[in-house]
């Protein structure tokens, strides 16, 4: 509990820089040596898969900043206009990594402390009681959307001195990554609600705080104005029906608790419907197109460009920064920065080259053959309902990724190693 209350308040920003980052990784050391402490190493087994595309993600790390001789650096693309640079200054080529940003580098193989100490965690509270989390990360989006209503009707407070001011960003640097969170509500509500022991047995008290928290999330998605965080919260009401639907045979469900549940459909829509017909909101502006010209997609041939110069090996991890200042087009030159390429996965073809391709084909069958399990097993089990859950934030999670950069804060990393844990740990026996 501590770590995750260290995660919510210490978590939220991506940049290097920010002065939460030091402190969330020093407390990722401890769970993760405590947990290596007090566990037997046959409780490690069931997270083979999630602990060595990590462990292998960070070996690349490591490998991008081990020095090459002055005879071979100069070989990798990429680099021959540098060589060509230095030698013109009359400076030696010397001895230099793999990767052209080796602090951006080490940041990112530090990044990965708060996925490994998740890890951790879930090896100490045992895969029997991984359902009881649940509710846990309920209340920590309840925080969330708690401080958003307090920033958009007091100014405050905000967490991070470079933040989206004048938005619900909760205890995030950027409202898309508090809106991804958001959206991720809707799947553990589900599981929430058929995770009930006594589901044969009305509980109108669990429907109706499931039904409160499932009307303030879309609102709230709203006036965030993150297009990604109502896709994202679309991907997540599919996902909550699907698991209804599993359950359709475990489920009996009284007319008082139906009517109960049309009712929170229905003012749902006529929500929507009066915010859509009331609001000039930025999300519904920018969906309908009456938004200016994005500059994510005015730089895409910049980033193709740059991931073909680096091909096959990449620039290094965490150097985006600084490379893309190389490439840079005039027209993009402004006061406002672009230190990402708001869509992660190619970020990480132009650092990672085809290494980072191929772990991210591997997680991806290692994901999908999961899914095959999952969707096949008993859906009536706490665990099963868990595990398909998980799998449908961790969905969301990967779409999120095509247009920003959520993993890459510490707390959202975090849930992706959650979800991939819940995942791997679950088993049809």
């Amino acid at each position: 509990m501590s770590f995750l209350a260290a995660l919510v308040l210490f978590g939220g920003a991506s940049r290097a820089d920010a002065l939460t980052q030091p402190f969330i990784r020093l407390f990722s050391i401890g769970v993760i040596g405590f947990a290596v402490w007090n566990t037997a190493r046959d409780s490690w087994t069931g997270l083979r898969v999630p602990l060595g595309l990590l462990s292998a993600f960070a070996v690349l790390c490591v490998i991008q900043l081990l020095p090459l001789p002055p005879s071979v650096w100069p070989m990798l693309p990429g680099r021959s206009t540098l060589a060509e640079a230095l030698l013109s200054a009359g400076l030696p080529l010397g001895w230099r990594p793999w990767s052209l940003a080796p602090d951006g580098t080490i940041n990112t193989l530090l990044a990965t402390l708060p996925a490994f100490a998740l890890l951790a965690m879930i090896v100490l509270i045992g895969p029997g009681r991984l359902h009881l989390s649940i509710p846990i990360l309920i209340g920590l989006v309840l925080v969330c959307l708690g401080f958003g209503l307090l920033q958009i009707t007091a100014g405050g407070p905000y967490f991070y001195s470079v933040t989206n001011r004048g938005t619900p960003v909760g205890f995030f640097a950027n409202r898309n990554h508090a809106a991804l969170l958001l959206a991720m509500v809707f799947p553990l509500l589900a599981a929430w609600v058929l995770t009930n022991k006594n589901r044969q047995e009305n509980q109108p008290g669990r429907l109706i705080l499931a039904g409160v928290i499932a009307l303030l999330v879309p609102a709230m998605l709203l006036v965030n104005g993150s297009r990604g965080g109502l896709l994202a919260g679309g991907v997540g009401l599919l996902g909550a029906a699907a698991l209804f639907y599993r359950n359709r045979r475990n489920l009996k469900i009284d007319k008082k608790a139906r009517i109960m549940i049309l009712g929170f459909a229905g003012l749902s829509v006529i929500i929507l419907l009066a915010f859509i017909l009331t609001s000039n909101d930025l999300a519904l502006t920018r969906l309908l197109g009456d938004g200016g010209p994005e500059v994510r997609a005015q730089a895409l041939p910049t980033l193709w460009l740059m991931a073909k110069a680096y091909l096959p090996f990449g620039s290094g991890l965490g150097s985006f920064d600084q490379v893309f200042r190389i490439f840079e087009p005039d027209f993009m030159i402004s006061s406002k920065y672009f230190n990402h390429a708001h869509n992660d996965y190619l970020e990480l073809l132009i650092e990672g080259g085809v290494f980072t391709v191929g772990l991210l084909a591997i997680a991806a069958i290692w994901i999908l053959k999961r899914f095959v399990v999952i969707w096949r097993s008993d859906g009536g089990s706490a665990n099963a309902n868990l595990a398909f859950c998980a799998t449908i934030m961790l969905v969301q999670i990967m779409l999120f990724s095509v247009f920003d950069y959520p993993v890459r804060t510490p707390f959202i990393m975090a849930l992706a190693a959650y979800c991939a844990a819940c995942m791997s740990r679950f088993t049809t026996d």
